[in-house]
């Protein structure tokens, strides 16, 4: 204990220490035994607790600005339509607050030619930059612009880059880059042919063959394309076309039959349906006719009966009977099919001419 001596300072914190151990080094100077006088230096660490965000030695970590979400108006964004981004974002630090904020928003290049590329999303007002003045730290802001889908777009998500800089509260700048990526939908344009039917009047228990084409127009591919027809006087009639790419045409082949006669105007709707690429189903419908008959046969028996027709053809062959009936039934079956057609036409045709009529008493 003779050897040992205590030395001590009073020493005071700066305000803008960090947090962490802080080294203090002492220089000391003493004369040996032979009188030559020598020097060492001696350190010791003092734990800080300082400033948030700055390192023992005074180092202020980066702050940084990340997005943390974003928001479309529409929520779905259709190609060839303009929608609103909203962009949330925060200053992660917690010691310093960022200013003199720039944001560049780049979309992906999906089209070029020799002289211009094209960018998946346009700024409607001509600019894609936006500034803000300042975030407070940990603070948050949201920033919008409105973007225009080009209308050539395939249907899938595209890239949004968004390019910051920025100063801290002591001017030192700084850079960052974020992305979000924007789902983007194509309508889906289906038109059909008009529906080929072979024969048009078909006997109960009779087929009828239904050919059309089925036309994919839009930018997008259909998935699970499928065909059904619909009325109370047929059964069956279900067709399975698959995959449909865009331009590609679908041919449909199918057949109906008869399961009652028709009680209506022979109407019979084709429903044609798809999926897009997200599993959504989507159904057109498409009119033809086809009128149903009761089987001769059935009606034959039924009404008059073999013994009915011996007795009225006076003893004489029955084929012949047989024959003459059918061709009678026959007659009639196809005498209204004619007249209910004449009937709908002479309908339409009185509906055009009140409305002509409504027309000339407008102008009047």
């Amino acid at each position: 204990m003779d050897r040992r001596r205590e030395l001590t300072w009073n020493l005071t914190t700066r305000d803008d220490v960090g947090s962490g151990y802080l080294k203090i080094s002492f220089d000391v100077r003493y004369f040996a035994s032979d009188g030559m006088s020598q020097s060492t230096t001696l350190d010791t660490y003092i734990q800080t607790n300082g400033t948030a965000g700055v390192s023992a030695d005074g180092t202020q970590s980066t702050p940084r600005v990340i997005v943390t979400g974003f928001e479309t108006d529409p929520e779905t964004v259709h190609a060839g339509e303009s929608f609103v981004l909203t962009l949330h974002l925060k200053n992660t630090s917690t010691s310093t607050s960022v200013s003199n904020m720039l944001f560049e928003f780049s979309a992906v290049v999906t089209g070029s030619d020799s002289d211009t590329t094209y960018e998946s999303f346009l700024p409607t007002a001509g600019s894609n930059t936006i500034f803000v003045d300042k975030i407070g730290r940990n603070g948050t802001k949201d920033i919008e612009i409105e973007l225009e889908a080009r209308s050539d777009l395939a249907q899938k998500p595209y890239a949004i880059d968004v390019n910051m800089s920025y100063e801290d509260e002591k001017v030192n700048s700084y850079t960052n880059m974020a992305s979000v990526s924007i789902p983007v939908k194509q309508e889906a344009r289906v038109d059909v042919s008009e529906p080929e039917v072979m024969p048009t009047s078909i006997e109960v228990g009779s087929e009828s063959n239904v050919m059309f084409e089925i036309y994919n127009l839009g930018k997008t591919k259909l998935y699970n394309v499928t065909v059904k027809a619909v009325a109370d006087s047929i059964s069956g009639g279900e067709a399975f076309i698959g995959n449909l790419d865009s331009g590609a045409t679908g041919s449909v082949d199918m057949y109906l039959t008869g399961a009652q006669a028709t009680m209506d105007e022979g109407i019979v709707t084709l429903e044609i349906s798809y999926e897009d690429e997200s599993g959504e189903a989507t159904v057109i419908e498409k009119e033809t006719e086809l009128y149903v008959s009761e089987a001769y046969e059935d009606y034959y028996m039924d009404d008059f009966g073999m013994e009915d027709m011996e007795a009225e053809s006076g003893g004489g062959s029955p084929v012949v009977v047989i024959v003459v009936i059918a061709l009678l039934l026959v007659a009639a079956a196809a005498v209204i099919v004619v007249l209910k057609m004449k009937k709908k036409k002479k309908q339409q045709k009185l509906e055009e001419e009140l409305l002509d009529l409504d027309d000339d008493d407008t102008e009047l």
